[in-house]
């Protein structure tokens, strides 16, 4: 995927990312699980960061990291809907 698809935002700045599906979890709980997936990775526990990663796949949502991000949540990892 190219980067400028990646980086693509609304008018309002906002990052684009698609429309949920019928499985997909709430912003809330998606960011937060994006923060503790980070957190895990910094903590080198990686299987964690694993099944963090795997559990939002399963509900719809896909995550790109920042090539040696190690800010927080949002500053290392953007994410969007998808589906099959």
């Amino acid at each position: 995927r190219s980067r400028g698809k990646r980086d693509a935002r609304t008018a309002s700045g906002e990052f684009e990312r698609g429309e949920p599906g019928p499985n997909a979890p709430p912003v809330e709980e998606i960011e937060q699980l994006i923060d503790d997936r980070n957190e895990a990775r910094r903590a080198n526990n990686f299987p964690e960061a694993d099944r963090i990663r795997e559990l939002l796949h399963s509900r719809g949502v896909a995550l790109m990291d920042e090539p040696g991000g190690r800010g927080r949540g949002a500053e290392v990892t953007t994410w969007r809907y998808w589906r099959d």
